[in-house]
Formats: structure tokens, C-alpha cells, sequence
């Protein structure tokens, strides 16, 4: 089964991530989550994980204060289904599942911005700052960066500056 996650809501809108057998997706604000959601306040460090398997997919909540929910029933752990939405903090994603027909999953989602720009996963795991994820990259600028690092007061790592190790603080 192939899976597609959409993020509807906030400045993450438009941002799929695509998973294949043997992949999962932790949602989170946090930099350990492969989904950062950095404008999204009631969202947990690792809110929420969605792995993908042959037979289908299944979310989990992973112990988030706010909980995970699917058509208004927050749930702890279930199947999801094609057209499926649900809500992690305040964060809506749709699910769209497909048959697949490739070869053996790589460790980590494929991940496409709304302007359907590539953007590499190992860029939201150097960007530490909780507030920059690396599908925001491909779609802010750095003014709408600081804005945004200015609301939730927090610092700002430019597009074309390094990450730096002592912003590798969780968020919880």
C-alpha cells in the first residue's frame, strides 16, 4: 500500500509526504519528528506517527497531551482508510492510500512541497529550530521565517545559514 499524507491546514498547507511498506511518519513540533509542524501549538514534540504496511496503514497517538483524532473521536491507535482525515493539534491531514507496485521502502517518506519542489528529508532533521521544517524551506522566504521565529519567540536559522548543534532542542 502507498500512502499519501496531505497537510490542509496552516503553513505547512499543501505539503504531502509519501510513504511505502516499512515507512513511518512521525507528526510533531519537534525536530525528532520526520513532519515538523512548527505553527501548530497543540501539537506535542512526537505527536502522532502514521506507518505504513502492505495490507494498509495505521495512526497512533503517541501519548500527545492534546490527542489524536479521526472523524471526532480521538483514538489511540487505528486503521486508517482512503479519504480518511484526521487531527493531530489543530493540524488536518487527509490520507490517500494506493496500491503499490515498487520496490523495498527507504528508510525515510518522500516528502513534496505545495509547489511541488523536492525538499530532502535530512534537511528538517539539520534544521533543529522547531520553528523551520524542511518542507517550510521550499516555501518561505526568510522574512516569513523570522515573522513567523518573532510569534513564537524563538531564533531564526536563515534559509542559507547551517543548522547549529545547540538548536537541537525538542519541543514538548
Amino acid at each position: 500500500m502507498l500512502a499519501i499524507l496531505e497537510v490542509q491546514t496552516g503553513l505547512l498547507e499543501g505539503v504531502k509526504a509519501e510513504l511505502t511498506p516499512g515507512q513511518t511518519c512521525v507528526v510533531g513540533r519537534g525536530a525528532q519528528s520526520s513532519l515538523i509542524v512548527p505553527d501548530d501549538r497543540y501539537l506535542s514534540g512526537r505527536h502522532c506517527s502514521i506507518q505504513c504496511q502492505e495490507d494498509g496503514c495505521v495512526l497512533r497517538d503517541l501519548n500527545s497531551t492534546n490527542g489524536t483524532w479521526l472523524n471526532d473521536q480521538r483514538v489511540q491507535e487505528c486503521k486508517l482508510l482512503d479519504g480518511d482525515v484526521f487531527v493531530a493539534g489543530t493540524t488536518r491531514l487527509a490520507v490517500q492510500l494506493r496500491p503499490h507496485h515498487g520496490s523495498a521502502a527507504t528508510p525515510r517518506p518522500h516528502f513534496t512541497a505545495a509547489k511541488t519542489t523536492e525538499v530532502d528529508p535530512r534537511v528538517a532533521q539539520q534544521l533543529a529550530s522547531a520553528t523551520i521544517a524542511g518542507s517550510i524551506r521550499a516555501r518561505y522566504s526568510n522574512e516569513d521565517l523570522q515573522r513567523l521565529a518573532e510569534q513564537e519567540q524563538t531564533e531564526c536559522i536563515p534559509l542559507d545559514g547551517p543548522a547549529r548543534a545547540d538548536q537541537d532542542e525538542a519541543v514538548t
